[in-house]
């Protein structure tokens, strides 16, 4: 696509990790961002989405952490939503106490 934005963005990575191509909605994320695109709110929750359908604990809270420091991005309840989610498929019960008592 020619003149991607942030909704062709957020439409490809939502699309694919919803049906599944997680590492792929993960490649097209990394690759929105070495073009130049910044992260917004729906992106982050998309990736996040993608991870939690492959359980990938470790990845989604890397995001996670990430979207304050690197792309400026206020968390939403959405967002910790998808975390706690994110932690309980991973089996991560002691985590997701820890992350509400953090909070």
């Amino acid at each position: 696509m020619d003149d991607a934005n942030i909704i062709t963005w957020t439409a490809m990575i939502e699309g694919h990790a919803i049906h599944g191509y997680i590492h792929y909605a993960l490649k097209l994320f990394d690759l929105m961002k070495h073009l130049g695109t910044k992260p917004n709110n729906m992106i982050i929750v998309s990736v996040l989405l993608a991870c939690n359908h492959a359980s990938l604990v470790d990845e989604g809270c890397k995001y996670f952490n990430n979207k304050s420091d690197s792309y400026c991005i206020i968390p939403e309840l959405n967002y910790y939503t998808c975390i706690l989610n994110l932690l309980v498929h991973g089996g991560y019960l002691e985590g997701v106490v820890n992350f509400i008592d953090e909070r």
